[in-house]
């Protein structure tokens, strides 16, 4: 993505006050994140802002976000706008009377009367100036939504960001970056440009954490995924240093990827409760960040130390086949060796690389390894 397609955006949001942000029908929820830090971020610069979505009943569920600006149904009414030219004649009072049928409004001139050719009556509209969409190809993705409102997104000025190829841009600004997986990273990498204070606002963090998540690990339902955040290191700040680390922008994604798959595993070692952080890869996190296997090794010093203190190691699993999984353990405060011995691992540069052969999917896979590491390390 390059400095012009930012400054694209910024100045795009820079001129806009009243802002709509529609959410796709299908796959919504993938980009409600995304949208929701968005727009407390564009609501911290004192601009209107609105993201009309279906999934309005979430209250409960998504507490630690600000969902104020979230409805299923357009706000305000439609405003008619009616012009007369008073340039040539001024205006000395002005009545109406209405009817079941008839609105009529009297306007007199000390000097003339007015004639038709001096009034304008304006198409009605929403108080809109720019709709935003993110990650959507096209109007009709939106469903009922557009249905419903058609003339806001066919007359209104838009923006939009994707990072998947629009065959047909519906919008005269369209940002597209396929080197991002998702909306959330590109809404991320706007914010550190432009706003990187805005990046320690909780609400903010936990939006992008929501959408990269959800956007990464499809089985998951809302609800689960509202859990999983929840498991996540509450230091936001850490979490901003670990993506915002001066080590190369593929680099970073990768970690941000790390992080969105994280869960944490309690067991016992030594008679006392441990836990220790688990995470997943897949082919697409290594070729949207234009990073390979090997770059673990590179980050996971950077990596680690943004973790909690409490967490004794890492273990990172890869779906290298359907056959195969590739694992990464990294226990620095641990004696590896049975580690080493009982999963016939290789020490590259203070990481344990291994294999585990098995058909299930890599979900399942991750409890047998987990678990089976536990078993070790309590041998």
């Amino acid at each position: 993505m390059t400095e012009q397609n930012f400054e694209l955006i910024h100045n795009t949001l820079k001129q806009a006050n009243s802002i709509l942000i529609p959410i796709p029908e299908v796959d919504g929820t993938e980009i409600l994140g995304s949208a929701l830090a968005l727009a407390s971020l564009l609501k911290s610069e004192g601009k209107n802002v609105e993201i009309l979505s279906s999934y309005v009943n979430l209250q409960k569920i998504l507490t630690m976000l600000d969902l104020s600006c979230v409805t299923s149904v357009i706000q305000g009414s439609i405003e008619s706008i009616i012009s007369i030219d008073t340039t040539q004649y001024p205006i000395d009072s002005i009545k109406y009377d209405q009817t079941e049928s008839q609105l009529r409004i009297y306007l007199s001139s000390p000097s003339h009367h007015f004639s038709p050719d001096m009034v304008m009556i304006q198409p009605a509209k929403y108080n809109y100036d720019l709709v935003i969409t993110l990650d959507t190809k096209n109007w009709t993705q939106l469903g009922n939504t557009f249905l419903s409102y058609p003339h806001i997104f066919l007359d209104t000025p838009s923006l939009a960001i994707s990072s998947i190829p629009i065959p047909h841009p519906y919008s005269e600004r369209t940002v597209i970056a396929d080197n991002y997986t998702n909306s959330a990273e590109i809404i991320f990498e706007y914010i550190r440009k432009y706003s990187k204070h805005s990046l320690n606002e909780k609400s903010i963090v936990n939006a992008l954490l929501l959408s990269l998540i959800l956007s990464n690990s499809k089985v998951l339902s809302l609800e689960r995924t509202m859990l999983k955040l929840r498991e996540l290191p509450n230091d936001y700040n850490t979490i901003i240093q670990a993506l915002d680390n001066n080590i190369t922008d593929n680099h970073r994604l990768l970690i941000g990827r790390i992080l969105a798959h994280l869960e944490f595993i309690d067991f016992e070692y030594k008679g006392q409760a441990n836990r220790y952080a688990c995470s997943k890869l897949f082919p697409h996190d290594f070729s949207k960040t234009n990073t390979t296997e090997k770059d673990i090794v590179i980050i996971y010093r950077e990596l680690f130390k943004y973790l909690p203190k409490n967490i004794l190691g890492l273990n990172i699993i890869l779906e290298s086949s359907k056959s195969s999984k590739v694992g990464y353990l990294i226990f620095p405060k641990l004696d590896m060796t049975s580690l080493f011995t009982k999963l016939e691992g290789e020490y590259i540069e203070g990481v344990l690389l291994y294999n585990y052969v098995s058909e299930l999917d890599i979900h399942k896979v991750g409890i047998e390894i987990n678990n089976k590491i536990i078993s070790i390390l309590n041998y």
